[in-house]
């Protein structure tokens, strides 16, 4: 990936690296964890707590899993519903998909919300979990009160080059471990970074599974 390139998606992440790195925060309520049935057939695994509406049900990043929301779950599980979901191929949810889309991982949410019976829904979406959760609303018809977006979307103003993009596909297809522990390591922080938060989400995204870390790369 071409340094233009790094220098937008480092600071569409650290929100996400922060919350997950933050810890501390504990919720007395009770965890539910289940399982949904996405369209395709793969299970999407889920944790909800708390109670009240509207429902705050959180999407993560490219190459993330639920656990990045854990602080946002303990405080606002004390005054409404939370949920927390990994979307296919990450997590604990199913990996055999051969399609991998936007659309799809809209479903993925959509199979939780309807397990769930959830019709007052707030979306949350951090990175790559920002378009997910507007084709989620949209499969939900109604259901979805509001979208919140953490450092997602895309700058219309900003387009790279289609070597550039290649270039990255490229190399994961190589060596996706190396390649995403590199990505992290060199354009996700500041330079007075802890390392040791460093190591941990470099190693943590660079052990997603390839099929799908490559799949929503390409969606």
């Amino acid at each position: 990936m071409g340094e233009d390139i790094m220098k937008t998606v480092m600071p569409r992440m650290l929100i996400c690296l922060c919350v997950f790195l933050a810890g501390s925060a504990r919720s007395t309520e009770a965890v539910i964890t289940g399982t949904a049935t996405a369209r395709d057939g793969v299970d999407i695994h889920y944790e909800a707590m708390g109670s009240g509406s509207p429902t705050l049900l959180f999407i993560h990043g490219w190459n993330c899993d639920r656990r990045y929301w854990s602080d946002q779950l303990a405080y606002f599980a004390e005054k409404h519903q939370v949920v927390a979901i990994d979307l296919a191929g990450h997590g604990e949810s199913g990996l055999q998909r051969t399609e991998w889309t936007i659309g799809q991982f809209g479903a993925d949410v959509a199979s939780v919300a309807d397990q769930l019976a959830l019709d007052d829904v707030i979306l949350v979406g951090h990175s790559m979990g920002g378009p997910v959760a507007l084709e989620a609303a949209r499969q939900l018809e109604g259901r979805v009160k509001t979208i919140i977006g953490a450092d997602t979307l895309n700058d219309v103003s900003i387009t790279f080059p289609e070597e550039q993009l290649n270039g990255m596909l490229a190399a994961m297809e190589t060596d996706f471990r190396s390649t995403v522990e590199g990505l992290v390591r060199g354009s996700f922080f500041l330079t007075d970074s802890d390392p040791d938060l460093i190591d941990r989400i470099a190693t943590d995204m660079g052990s997603a599974p390839p099929e799908a870390g490559i799949g929503a790369f390409k969606a």
